[in-house]
């Protein structure tokens, strides 16, 4: 799950983040859950950011959805939508190694 703390630091570097649509229970935007939700979601939203920041369809609105398919073992599932394969692939690539760095 995010903190705070992650929250705060992974918003320094994508501010675009909790201004995200996102449909949760607490909110419209995914500022409402950013400081307590699961990693997978968190992973969602910054592929989402960099895919926005960095495709080359600029008229384009990119989604995403998390969900878990094994809570117990914390495997879960994430996808995008996406124009380009090779830019998701390296959107994931990127998002990763920014969550990982920060965690």
């Amino acid at each position: 799950m995010t903190t705070p703390e992650l929250a705060h630091k992974v918003c320094e570097l994508r501010p675009l983040l909790p201004k995200h649509a996102c449909v949760n229970g607490k909110g419209s935007t995914f500022a409402a859950v950013i400081q307590h939700t699961p990693i997978i979601h968190l992973l969602e939203h910054v592929v989402v950011d960099i895919l926005t920041e960095q495709s080359s369809a600029t008229d384009k609105i990119f989604v995403g959805t998390s969900e878990w398919v094994d809570y117990d073992a914390g495997r879960g599932r994430v996808e995008v939508s996406y124009c380009d394969d090779l830019e998701a692939i390296a959107a994931f690539k990127s998002a990763e190694e920014l969550i990982n760095t920060l965690l």
